[in-house]
Order: C-alpha cells, then structure tokens, then sequence
C-alpha cells in the first residue's frame, strides 16, 4: 500500500516554485503527480513524489531553502477539515496531539513524538518513506512548518532552544 499525504501539505509549492523560476506543472509531471492535485485540497498525493518533486525543485533551482521558503508563505492553518479542527485547539500539546491521531488524513508519512524532560518538551518528527527517496526538503518544510504553527499559536512564548536535522543544514540559512 502506498503512503500518502494530503495535497495540502505541499500548499505554497506553485508560489514558491515560480519565484524561484520553475515550472510547476512540468516538474509535478516529471515525478508522476497530476498538477491539479495539488491545487485541489481534498486530493491525496503519493509521499515518495511529493519527497522527490521538493528535492528536484530545490535542485533544479539551486535553491537549498525551497522547502523552507514554502513553509514560510504558509498561512496558520491550511484549509481542509483536520486543519481547522487544529485551528481551534488552545495549546500546541493538543494540535500535536490531534495532528497524531488524524495523521492518516494529513500525512501518513510524518510521524510526530512529543517527549517531556521536566521543563523541556522536545518535538520530533519523522518522515516514514519508502528506502531510497531523499527527504532533506520534506523534513524541513514539516519543521518550517511545525515553527510556523508553534509561534501562530504561542506567539512570544514560543522559544525553541534548538532545532536538529539529521542533514546538515543549507549553506545560505
């Protein structure tokens, strides 16, 4: 059975692509995903294509940052059902909490773990694909975007001490 991920997740990507000087289309035809899928946010897209159309776009634009810049334009919440059951949780405990258990509906690819420490709460995310498909840009548009929401919602007292990848990080960040 193929992993899938909700088109949502890739929302941002037309933006970013042709300011960085891509066509969109050609590259979603390249690595098999119909481009109107991706506009349309009731459609489910495999998660190995979407992993490779952000890999081959940040490549093809040599532009490291790709991922990242997508999840910077992103807007709190997308749109879709889950993402606005999230919109109305009062603590990022409990976004990630439901962001777990609608995982299926969102991203069967990510899996998120929340582990306390005392005074620490480390979040952790995992992209679960198939062997072989890089996920460098994948795993960074998932924290850009965990950022992005965890600030939304806590504004000044979000205050994350550090982020790890298992990548090093782009040369111009």
């Amino acid at each position: 059975m193929q992993t899938t991920i909700s088109s949502v997740s890739m929302s941002g990507y037309f933006d970013v692509a042709r300011r960085v000087g891509l066509n969109p289309v050609e590259l979603a035809h390249e690595v098999g995903i119909d481009p109107a899928s991706l506009a349309n946010p009731d459609a489910r897209l495999p998660a190995a294509s979407a992993s490779l159309l952000l890999e081959r776009s940040a490549e093809k634009a040599s532009c490291p940052t790709f991922a990242l810049q997508m999840a910077e334009v992103r807007h709190k919440f997308g749109s879709g059902v889950v993402n606005i059951l999230l919109a109305h949780k009062r603590t990022l405990r409990e976004v990630l909490l439901a962001t777990a258990e609608f995982r299926h509906l969102l991203n069967e690819a990510l899996a998120v773990y929340v582990e306390d420490a005392g005074a620490t709460v480390t979040i952790r995310e995992e992209l679960v694909v198939e062997p072989g498909i890089p996920t460098n840009q994948a795993i960074e548009l998932a924290v850009g975007v965990l950022a992005r929401h965890s600030s939304a919602l806590l504004g000044d007292h979000w205050k994350p001490r550090a982020v790890h990848f298992v990548h090093r990080a782009p040369p111009n960040l």
